[in-house]
């Protein structure tokens, strides 16, 4: 349940880092304006990888909140 746990938490944090980076391009700023072209054209080309980053974050985190109260849920057990 705990690597589960943490598996989550690097998908969110992976697609909160493409979110970023796609909201930061629009402004002129960010990840992907300091990237080489080669590896920038190709997430910029691809409109649809902002859509999928932003579901990846949502499905992660609604996938992960049963996850803790299952880990708090033991928790208590393995202390009473």
């Amino acid at each position: 349940m705990k690597l589960l746990n943490a598996i989550l938490s690097l998908t969110t944090a992976l697609g909160a880092a493409l979110c970023v980076a796609f909201f930061g391009l629009q402004y002129g700023r960010g990840l992907f304006t300091v990237l080489p072209a080669e590896i920038s054209d190709f997430f910029v080309e691809n409109d649809w990888l902002k859509w999928w980053a932003f579901g990846l974050v949502v499905v992660s985190l609604l996938v992960k909140l049963p996850v803790i109260q299952a880990l708090k849920k033991r928790g208590g057990e393995n202390r009473a």
